[in-house]
C-alpha cells in the first residue's frame, strides 16, 4: 500500500489493483508482434489530489453577500474546496497506410482516446471525455499536404458552477468550464508546393467551442457561451538553407461569439493579419517556428469596444533546443485578441511556456516547467468588465519505465492566480491558489 498525507487528509489511499494487474500484464507483452494497422494503443489508470478545485480565492465569508442565491442545481465554487481524482484513460489507434493502396500517403491514421474522471468528494465535477484525433499527410513531387483533425466530446455536468460575489477571472472558471457538457472541433489543413529556393503554403484552421451548460440568470452564475475562430492563411518561404527558411504571411478570419438573450453584447469580429517569421533548424541543435505580426479587427457593432476597427497584435512561436543527449529545452507561446467564454466582451490572450527534459538515464525523466498567462480586458469599454488577470504555473514529473511497455508517472503543479488590475477595492477575492499532485501508470500495448 502508498500513503501520501495532505494535512489531515490522506491524499492516495490506495494504489489501484488495476496498477498491479497491468504491470503484470505488460511482462507478459513484451514479446508480442504488433500487426501494422495497429497505432498508439495504451492504458492509463491515474489518482490525483486537487487542493483548490475551483480555483477561487473567494472563502466562505463570500458564501452570502447582499443579494446572492445558489442558482438550483449548482454548486458553489468556494476557496479551497479539495477532492481526490480518479482518471481512468485509453488510447487506440487505427493505422490505414496498410489498406490505402497508394504510395502518395506518409500517414493516414485515426485514434480514440477516451478518459473518465471521477471527483471523489464533488460529483458535479465528474465527466467523461471522448476525443477522436485523425491525421493526413502525404505528398506528390513538390507537393504535399496534411490535414488534423482533433474532435472532443465532454459527457459533463450541463449546470454550471456558482461563483459567490461574481468573484470571477479568466483563469479559475477555465478548469469547470472545461468539465461541463460540451463539443470542441480543432481542424488544421496545409498545402505546400516547393521550388528550389521558395515555397509557397495555403491553409485553413478552425477552432471551434460548443457549450452545452445551461444559461441563468443568477448572481454568480456562469453562463459559457459557444464562440469560434475560423480563418484561411497563405505563406511564402524563402529558403535560407535547406532546413531553414523565413516566412511572409497572411491570416484572414472570423471570430464568432453566442449572444446571450439576456445581454446586449457579443463581441464577433473579423480580423486580417500581416505576419513575418522564421521556421526550420538552422542550427543542428535547435528547431524554432514563430509568426509576429499586426492583427487589424473590425467588430460587430453589438461589441462594447468604442472604436469598432482596431489594431492589435499577434504572435505564436516555438523553440526546441537539443542541449544535450540528455536534455531538451522547449518555449512555446503566443498572443492574440479573443473572445471571452462567459461573454460580452473581447480581451488580449498572453501564453508563454518554458520546459525542460532530463534524461537521467535510459528508464528515468526529469520533467520541469513554468508557465504564465495573462487575459487583459481593456480594450472593451464595460467599466464592469474590466479585468487584468494572470496565472502561473510551475510543474514538475518524474516518469519511470519499469518495463518497456509499463511505465509510472509523478506530478506535482502550483497555480498561482492574481489580481493585476489596480484599483481593486479586494484583490484577494480573485487571487487563487492550487496545488495538484498525481500519481499514474501506463501500459503500452
Amino acid at each position: 500500500m502508498i500513503c501520501f498525507e495532505y494535512g489531515s487528509k490522506p491524499f492516495l489511499r490506495r494504489i489501484p489493483a488495476l496498477f498491479l494487474s497491468l504491470a503484470a500484464g505488460a511482462s507478459l507483452a513484451q514479446t508480442a508482434d504488433r500487426p501494422d494497422w495497429l497505432g498508439d494503443a495504451s492504458a492509463t489508470v491515474r489518482e490525483t489530489y486537487d487542493g483548490n478545485v475551483f480555483l477561487s480565492g473567494v472563502d466562505s465569508h463570500y458564501y452570502h453577500p447582499p443579494g446572492y442565491s445558489l442558482s438550483p442545481g449548482s454548486v458553489a465554487a468556494l476557496k479551497n474546496q479539495s477532492a481526490s481524482v480518479t482518471a481512468v484513460a485509453a488510447r487506440f489507434g487505427v493505422n490505414f497506410l496498410p489498406w490505402s493502396g497508394t504510395n502518395l500517403l506518409s500517414q493516414l491514421s485515426l485514434t480514440y482516446t477516451p478518459e473518465f474522471d471521477i471527483y471523489q468528494e464533488v460529483s458535479s465535477e465528474t465527466h467523461y471525455d471522448h476525443r477522436f484525433l485523425g491525421k493526413l499527410q502525404g505528398r506528390s513531387g513538390d507537393w504535399s499536404f496534411s490535414l488534423d483533425e482533433n474532435f472532443l466530446f465532454v459527457d459533463g455536468s450541463r449546470i454550471a458552477p456558482t461563483y459567490p460575489g461574481k468573484y470571477v477571472t479568466a483563469y479559475n472558471v477555465g478548469a469547470p468550464r472545461e468539465r461541463r457538457q460540451q463539443l470542441q472541433d480543432r481542424a488544421a489543413i496545409s498545402i505546400r508546393h516547393d521550388s528550389d529556393q521558395w515555397f509557397i503554403r495555403p491553409g485553413a484552421n478552425l477552432m471551434f467551442y460548443d457549450l452545452q451548460t445551461e444559461q441563468r440568470t443568477n448572481a454568480g452564475y456562469q453562463n459559457f457561451c459557444s464562440r469560434y475562430d475560423a480563418r484561411g492563411s497563405l505563406d511564402a518561404g524563402y529558403k535560407l538553407t535547406s532546413q531553414t527558411a523565413l516566412t511572409l504571411g497572411t491570416q484572414a478570419g472570423r471570430q464568432g461569439q453566442e449572444k446571450f438573450s439576456f445581454s446586449a453584447y457579443e463581441s464577433s469580429s473579423d480580423y486580417l493579419r500581416i505576419l513575418g517569421g522564421a521556421e526550420g533548424r538552422p542550427l543542428p541543435w535547435l528547431t524554432v517556428k514563430f509568426q509576429a505580426g499586426p492583427d487589424f479587427r473590425s467588430y460587430d457593432l453589438a461589441a462594447p469596444v468604442s472604436h469598432h476597427r482596431l489594431l492589435t497584435y499577434y504572435d505564436e512561436c516555438s523553440f526546441t533546443a537539443r542541449l544535450s543527449d540528455r536534455d531538451a529545452l522547449t518555449l512555446d507561446g503566443r498572443q492574440f485578441q479573443w473572445v471571452s467564454s462567459l461573454g460580452s466582451v473581447p480581451y488580449f490572450d498572453t501564453t508563454a511556456s518554458l520546459n525542460w527534459h532530463h534524461a537521467c538515464t535510459t528508464a528515468l525523466g526529469l520533467d520541469l516547467g513554468v508557465k504564465f498567462l495573462s487575459a487583459d480586458y481593456r480594450s472593451a469599454d464595460l467599466t464592469t468588465c474590466r479585468r487584468v488577470d494572470t496565472e502561473t504555473c510551475l510543474t514538475t514529473g518524474l516518469g519511470y519505465a519499469i518495463t518497456r511497455r509499463f511505465s509510472v508517472n509523478l506530478t506535482g503543479e502550483f497555480d498561482l492566480g492574481l489580481n493585476d488590475l489596480p484599483g481593486v477595492t479586494d484583490p484577494s477575492t480573485r487571487d487563487f491558489r492550487r496545488f495538484l499532485v498525481s500519481l499514474g501508470t501506463t501500459w503500452q500495448f
